[in-house]
């Protein structure tokens, strides 16, 4: 039994993202064969999932390295700021008070704890939940000096570190899990009734949903809007969901472009916003379609694995990590194969235009949800994974 450390990069007030569902699996997996504990920069909705599972979670200040994400990739302006800040002693005084076996560390921009587990030689694992452009070579350089065992959510996410030659041996692709026993999936049915219902959304009408952190260009809301809009006009009984898990910024130039677009398209009263909510399923289960528009590569695109596992026909663009969901579950014919709007409406068009096949199509992906990413396989990546920890240390 190892003591193995995790400091995750964000912990949100009141909810969760994709990278903190999967941060949050991992620690359950590790915790059941070794000695874990959680570090957190703040209280919120994953420390406190942490703490119903008896892992003991404490808190630290520190912050994310956010330029990281900037087209540039330089942030070694704001890694310095950071540092003079005192960020750095107070990681490495919990990191020499605690003396882990492990550091865990998630996404490209918690580079604080990597650096000071580096230098207080504690073995690193860099647990990567999205893709990292190629042309970032600042960073690549920073992770691969500090030498960690890469976990990637993806093959796409490893792809730019086998293409530098980092050893094999050193990293390891673990999907994420599909557990339809966390997703009251048996309960869809009545859940399916009470959002349509809030919404005033007849029975017989057909919902499409998209579901992102956030409403940005990158996460493709735009798209489907665009992609939508002829569809809705044909047909009166196509409606909208879009949820944001995050407070929409109402003043955001580009949440405002798509608002004039819905109401110059006199659909406004079909496009429901949908606010963050606490248990997922009540979303999945209004819709007969979800659709994942992300125009830049995922690390993985756990919404689509989510709306797969619900048993709803699921189409996207096909970006880094979806194309082996996708790909993996029989489910090429619903990736678009332009990312553009006219390119979704072609993949999209047929699926509302048949529930025989809305309803064939989600039955085989709850199938293969399960088969291809549930508890079993998930078990299985995860004991490779040790396989390698074990050489690794």
């Amino acid at each position: 039994m190892k003591k193995i450390a995790f400091f995750s990069h964000i912990c949100q007030e009141n909810a969760i993202s994709g990278a903190e569902k999967t941060m949050f699996q991992l620690i359950q997996k590790m915790s059941e064969k070794h000695d874990c504990l959680c570090i957190f920069p703040q209280s919120g909705e994953l420390s406190r999932q942490v703490d119903r599972l008896n892992i003991p979670t404490l808190f630290c200040r520190y912050s994310a390295v956010w330029s990281v994400k900037d087209v540039q990739g330089d942030f070694q302006m704001e890694l310095d700021y950071i540092r003079s800040q005192g960020e750095d002693e107070a990681i490495r005084t919990m990191i020499q008070r605690l003396r882990p076996d492990y550091i865990v560390v998630n996404t490209s921009v918690n580079l604080l704890p990597a650096i000071i587990a580096k230098e207080e030689n504690i073995p690193l694992i860099w647990f990567l939940q999205e893709h990292v452009p190629h042309y970032k070579e600042q960073w690549f350089s920073l992770v691969q000096g500090v030498e960690p065992v890469i976990i990637g959510i993806s093959e796409s996410v490893l792809e730019p570190f086998r293409l530098r030659g980092y050893p094999d041996h050193k990293m390891h692709c673990l999907y994420p899990c599909w557990n339809e026993l966390d997703h009251n999936v048996s309960r869809s049915e009545k859940m399916h009734r009470q959002l349509r219902r809030r919404y005033q959304i007849p029975h017989s009408s057909i919902v499409v949903g998209t579901i992102s952190i956030k409403v940005n260009v990158q996460k493709g809301i735009w798209h489907v809007v665009r992609a939508m809009a002829p569809l809705m006009k044909q047909n009166p009984s196509i409606h909208l969901m879009l949820r944001a898990t995050k407070p929409i910024n109402h003043k955001n130039a580009h949440f405002r472009k798509i608002r004039e677009y819905i109401t110059k398209a006199r659909l406004k009263d079909r496009v429901h916003w949908i606010p963050f909510v606490q248990n997922i399923s009540k979303v999945y289960s209004a819709l007969d379609l979800v659709v994942v528009p992300s125009v830049l590569p995922e690390g993985f695109g756990l919404t689509a694995l989510e709306g797969m596992g619900h048993g709803k026909p699921v189409v996207a663009y096909p970006s880094g990590g979806l194309q082996e969901i996708f790909l993996s579950t029989f489910n090429k014919p619903y990736l678009a194969e332009h990312i553009n709007p006219q390119a979704l409406r072609k993949v999209i068009r047929p699926l509302l235009q048949s529930e025989e096949l809305r309803q064939q199509v989600g039955k085989r992906n709850q199938i293969q949800a399960i088969h291809q990413f549930g508890p079993d396989m998930y078990d299985k990546r995860y004991r490779m994974l040790e396989e390698k920890l074990a050489w690794y240390s």
